[in-house]
């Protein structure tokens, strides 16, 4: 069974080599795609430096410019999905997300429909200021209890899902193009009672450039809370796994 982990890219150059490795060696059977959105420095000679190392297990798609974090995911899985793979991740390029957690994401997907490597439970390490972190994890509780959504971590990135469930999610009503898809995605998943496991990870801010505090994305985030529809106890089987425990 292959697992293909979407990377999304905008001028990664000094990271996105040694993220694919890491991606690779991760698991015998890990494919990645990388989706690059119009990089202007050595991102794409890169990727198809890689691509010429590792013909059948990496891939790359480029889009004429960056349209936002949510839009190249969505095309990522989407193509995923047309290719049957069964079982589709997502990633950061900047070494936020780091490869060998990718390892128990792979694990988990044994025995669930959605995966999360989470900040928020107990194991995580978040390499980032204290008061960042304290602000996060309070912000992902107070969404967690107004949308009635099982995990702690809502606004995760590190995720992946079963293709059977994204078969069922009805994804071209996605409106969020930017870091609220991650919310959107989780919140479409749990109404399709998604079997989520949640697990620790060891993560920190990375080199970002994906511009998602711009405006345009801080309102898609008030878009997504105002305009979904919160989760009921029917809607969501909750966790399946260990390591669910909340942090403090």
């Amino acid at each position: 069974m292959s697992f293909l982990i979407i990377v999304p890219t905008y001028n990664h150059a000094p990271t996105v080599e040694s993220l694919g490795v890491g991606v690779l060696h991760a698991h015998s059977e890990t494919e990645i795609l990388f989706i690059d959105q119009g990089s202007r420095d050595q991102t794409t000679k890169k990727i198809l430096q890689l691509e010429e190392v590792f013909p059948d297990r990496v891939h790359h798609l480029v889009l004429p410019k960056s349209r936002g974090w949510g839009h190249a995911l969505l095309t990522g899985y989407k193509w995923g999905i047309s290719r049957g793979y069964p079982w589709i991740f997502q990633m950061a390029p900047d070494f936020s997300h780091h490869p060998v957690d990718l390892q128990r994401l792979i694990y988990a997907a044994h025995a669930a429909d959605a995966v999360i490597g989470s900040r928020f439970i107990e194991g995580s390490v978040y390499n980032d200021h204290t008061l960042t972190w304290q602000i996060q994890r309070r912000l992902s509780r107070a969404i967690k209890g107004r949308l009635g959504l099982p995990m702690m971590d809502v606004a995760g990135s590190f995720v992946g899902y079963s293709r059977e469930l994204l078969e069922q999610m009805p994804l071209g009503k996605i409106q969020a193009t930017g870091r609220a898809f991650d919310l959107e995605m989780k919140v479409m998943a749990a109404h399709c009672q998604a079997r989520f496991w949640e697990v620790p990870i060891s993560a920190g801010h990375g080199g970002r450039n994906q511009k998602g505090n711009s405006g345009r994305h801080r309102r898609e985030w008030l878009w997504v809370l105002a305009n979904s529809e919160p989760v009921t106890q029917n809607d969501s089987t909750g966790y399946e796994g260990v390591q669910h425990r909340p942090m403090g």
